[in-house]
């Protein structure tokens, strides 16, 4: 049925709270925290019980699948109107790539598909605020402000190693003079780096806003999507019995 129990760590060690995880989900729930009747044990029961019973139209967990309510909509749009940028990053990717994973390009808007085609961009950027810790655009400037202030004197360094590569080549000593120009080259790779990040801190600067209203927007559209989706789908359940009665 596509669910998936997770009794062991990613290292093996045996859980102490079994999880399980949803069919097309990322995210695992603890067995405990879904309350009484999912023990083991009951699960067993549950799914044997609807094999031998009903075993076309049984759901043993159909529960755990009830659409979003508006509250939970709140909920998650308040929380992402108020997190950092990790935590939008990281949120708006994850969706994204469901999105990718689970549905045709076509059932979605051009908007959704052109973000999806970008969805690389945002695990960059997801993963650059995560290994700097930014959350903020005030971080996120005083990141810029640094990566600047290094260039500047990597551009110093470097401007001294061509002067002396030039005062060594006049000498007639090409040996010194390459070794400057060696010098001189690493100081401009180290820059190429530095320059990066501060184009990604620009890009973070600028898209942040767009990012975080456009992942409110997501959660709101994938809900409703999901409730079209099972309208449809019990549209079509009560047609096929309409034509068996007939």
């Amino acid at each position: 049925m596509g669910y998936e129990f997770v009794f062991k760590s990613d290292t093996d060690k045996e859980l102490k709270y079994p999880k399980l995880k949803l069919p097309g989900s990322d995210r695992c729930v603890r067995l405990k925290s879904l309350g009484s009747g999912y023990e083991i044990e009951d699960i067993k029961r549950r799914i044997y019980d609807g094999m031998y019973s009903t075993p076309k139209d049984y759901h043993p967990f159909s529960e755990l699948e009830a659409v979003k309510t508006d509250e939970t909509i709140e909920r998650y749009r308040s929380r992402l109107e108020r997190a950092g940028y990790r935590v939008v990053y990281r949120y708006y990717s994850v969706q994204l790539k469901s999105c990718k994973k689970r549905r045709k390009y076509r059932e979605y808007s051009p908007e959704l598909r052109e973000a999806i085609r970008k969805l690389n961009k945002f695990i960059n950027k997801q993963r650059f605020c995560s290994l700097y810790r930014i959350d903020t655009y005030g971080q996120a400037e005083a990141l810029k402000a640094r990566r600047k202030e290094q260039i500047s004197k990597l551009a110093e360094e470097r401007k001294k190693l061509r002067l002396e590569q030039k005062r060594w080549e006049r000498k007639g000593s090409p040996a010194y003079a390459n070794l400057c120009r060696i010098a001189a080259q690493e100081k401009t790779d180290k820059m190429r780096e530095l320059y990066k990040d501060v184009r990604m801190c620009d890009e973070i600067i600028t898209d942040s806003p767009q990012v975080r209203l456009n992942a409110i927007r997501l959660v709101q559209q994938r809900t409703y999507e999901e409730q079209k989706r099972r309208l449809r789908l019990e549209q079509e359940k009560a047609k096929k019995v309409r034509v068996r009665v007939r």
